[in-house]
């Protein structure tokens, strides 16, 4: 079993009428909550114990799964 950090989970979104079924990781789930939480990718880093940089990253990965949709 793989750890928690490293699952991933469908959901299921639509999208210009067709259903999609995405699999999202939980540290990018996880890092868009720090992110929405703190209004801050820097905030949210510290907070997560990850470098900006991978933080700009996972939401990047998050929007592009929902077609470059941008989240913030």
């Amino acid at each position: 079993m793989q750890p928690a950090s490293e699952r991933s989970f469908p959901i299921v979104a639509c999208r210009s009428s067709l259903w999609l079924l995405i699999m999202l990781n939980t540290d990018h789930l996880q890092t868009f909550l720090a992110v929405a939480e703190t209004g801050s990718f820097t905030a949210a880093a510290t907070r997560l114990g990850f470098t900006q940089p991978a933080v700009s990253q996972h939401i990047k990965a998050l929007e592009g799964q929902f077609g470059e949709m941008r989240l913030f």
